[in-house]
């Protein structure tokens, strides 16, 4: 793999500095592996099995971390290794993505690098946690015309609690909306945090200061 040229360089995001959510479970990281194939560079991701959470969805490798992690990118590239086969040496760090926190308070952070290997034959994946292997072409990530915006809303359950003003109570009253937005692949349709760390990584390869249009 040494003379295999290198991946576009992302932008830097944005630091964040605070991350308010409301759930208390440990955060998790992705990995997004930019894997080099048949002459251009692409994004490998996987499909799920029915046995663990977001059954039947795709999503970049990754979990949640462990007190051993040394880091958030360590977390994603232990996970990467067990979930598609391959050793660490094999998965070179790039740098951030961004941060999606879910409606539920989950908070995942987002790590780009590349994949080092040949061929989609040299990956193992774990067949209890991966159902498949797909590769999205850059190329096709570049352009904002497969990303779609849609809005998913949800009746709120009313608080009762003396520690809330009725003002609050109102506010904690109003049905919720999360916007989601999705990626059409040949393969399926990305959405949920995947794709919005696809939409972040679109943001990241276009040039500086140059806004996402949506069709």
């Amino acid at each position: 793999m040494a003379d295999s040229p290198r991946p576009p360089l992302l932008q830097s995001p944005r630091p964040e500095t605070f991350i308010a959510a409301g759930g208390l479970s440990r955060p998790s990281s992705v990995f997004i592996p930019f894997f080099y194939q048949e002459g251009e560079w692409t994004l490998l991701l996987e499909k799920r099995t029915g046995t663990i959470s977001h059954p039947g969805q795709f999503a970049f490798p990754g979990g949640h971390y462990d007190e051993g992690d040394s880091s958030l990118m360590a977390t994603a590239l232990r996970e990467t290794s067990e979930e598609i086969g391959v050793p660490l040496s094999d998965l070179e760090p790039g740098g951030a993505v961004g941060v999606v926190v879910n409606p539920w308070g989950k908070v995942v952070h987002g790590f780009w690098g590349v994949l080092k290997r040949e061929t989609m034959e040299d990956l193992r994946p774990s067949p209890r946690e991966v159902e498949s292997l797909h590769l999205l072409p850059l190329r096709e990530i570049q352009s904002s015309s497969s990303f779609r915006k849609g809005v998913l809303e949800w009746e709120a359950v009313p608080q009762t609690g003396p520690e809330l003003t009725f003002k609050a109570r109102q506010e904690a009253g109003k049905p919720l909306r999360h916007e989601i937005v999705s990626f059409s692949a040949s393969f399926g349709v990305i959405w949920g945090i995947t794709g919005r760390f696809l939409l972040m990584v679109h943001q990241l390869l276009l040039p500086q200061g140059e806004p996402v249009k949506f069709p």
